[in-house]
């Protein structure tokens, strides 16, 4: 490969050439051999290395011929006595030309190098080892017997930092993240109904408040009769428990109401439900008489 061709070409070659010609040039100088300076890129891959269609590579290489540097090789001439550079069975063949060297400024500091002075680099790295010097002079001071190095200084953040005052450390505020913990718990599984559920006090309150009068023991037999028959699964089977009676007072009280409307009404309207009072003063002979 033609790096030393590669890198004449990008330093030397006229400013006059286009990019894309400039390219092609760069890319065939590329793959050119170091001693014959000739390549034998096929166009596909030219093509390919620099980007560019076909027809594109080819206008780079006639516009490099008119500028002067045809790095084609003819092959022979046509019936016009036109060079051609290529035939059946004899790809292009191509040349990369010398062109002449280009002033290269001298670099900063080059200057004061053939004079015998330093540069600025050279007096900055100088610096640089003076200081290093320094700073292991005085490590190995404080590494003799008798002497007690100072701590080194520490950052705030570090757990190893010391306090101004009385030398404790710092304490590091722990990591906690609550809704990681929170994330990492076991969720809960759901269960079939256990064959006892112990009324404890708290359901027994509960109950008290929020759905009196029910008989407690037997809807629980019931709740678990009836989860237990069908293979119900719960996660909290005390709030399972808890919507029964609730259920089971609504029950009730439609049943109740239910049974009023049922009632036979004596002397009056079906609408006019009579209370306890009113049976209180009906006499055996009102009764006979509601009866004829």
């Amino acid at each position: 490969m033609g790096y030393e061709l590669y890198r004449h070409v990008l330093n030397n070659a006229p400013a006059e050439i286009d990019a894309a010609a400039r390219l092609v040039l760069a890319v065939i100088a590329d793959d050119a051999n170091e001693k014959t300076r000739r390549s034998y890129l096929g166009m596909d891959l030219l093509s390919h290395r620099t980007g560019l269609l076909p027809d594109s590579a080819s206008k780079a290489l006639r516009r490099l011929a008119k500028a002067g540097f045809e790095i084609r090789v003819p092959v022979g001439t046509d019936k016009n006595g036109k060079p051609v550079f290529a035939m059946k069975g004899h790809r292009t063949v191509y040349l990369i030309p010398v062109f002449p060297e280009r002033f290269m400024a001298p670099k900063p500091g080059r200057e004061a190098d053939l004079q015998g002075e330093e540069s600025p680099d050279e007096r900055q790295a100088k610096d640089g080892s003076k200081a290093g010097s320094s700073s292991a002079k005085a490590g190995r001071e404080s590494a003799k017997p008798g002497r007690e190095a100072d701590p080194l200084p520490q950052s705030p953040q570090s757990p190893h930092s010391f306090g101004p005052e009385d030398g404790s450390l710092f304490p590091v505020p722990e990591e906690t993240n609550t809704h990681k913990d929170e994330m990492n718990k076991p969720a809960k599984k759901k269960t079939t109904a256990p064959e006892h559920l112990d009324i404890t006090d708290q359901m027994r309150a509960w109950a008290d408040q929020n759905t009196p009068g029910i008989n407690l023991e037997l809807e629980t037999l019931k709740f678990l009769n009836h989860h237990g028959a069908k293979g119900s699964k719960f996660i909290d089977w005390v709030k399972a428990w808890r919507n029964w009676m609730i259920n089971a007072r609504q029950f009730a009280e439609e049943r109740q109401q239910n049974r009023r409307g049922n009632l036979r009404v004596v002397g009056g309207s079906r609408n006019d439900v009579p209370d306890n009072s009113y049976w209180d003063n009906v006499t055996d002979e009102d009764l006979k008489r509601s009866f004829l």
